[in-house]
């Protein structure tokens, strides 16, 4: 979970298909299923921000708010997520920054 205060928008993940109980699963296929989630409190509108990111699980925005960063612990993979102005994924999407980070990432803080 993230916060931007400044556009008042909460950012979180959803890592697949799976629910949490059946973690495991997710851990085996590691399929392209996760998600990450965009939602403005002044609007109240919920939205997919990146889609197609294998188990995202740990969410840190940079410290000037121009991207966020994203674990992947079935690939232990970080992502990197550029924003526009507004908090929307600008150039493309998600794309894989680091690979074989060690002991599978379960999170992320700055």
């Amino acid at each position: 979970l993230e916060w931007d205060g400044t556009r008042r928008v909460v950012y979180f993940s959803n890592t697949g298909r799976f629910s949490r109980n059946e973690i495991h699963r997710m851990l085996i296929e590691s399929r392209p299923t996760g998600k990450l989630m965009r939602y403005e409190l002044d609007t109240r509108k919920l939205s997919v921000l990146v889609d197609g990111l294998v188990m995202p699980n740990g969410i840190a925005m940079t410290n000037d708010g121009s991207a966020l960063l994203v674990c992947s612990t079935a690939t232990s993979s970080l992502y990197k997520i550029d924003l526009d102005g507004e908090g929307h994924a600008a150039g493309g999407g998600a794309r894989v920054v680091q690979n074989d980070l060690q002991g599978g990432p379960d999170n992320i803080r700055r």
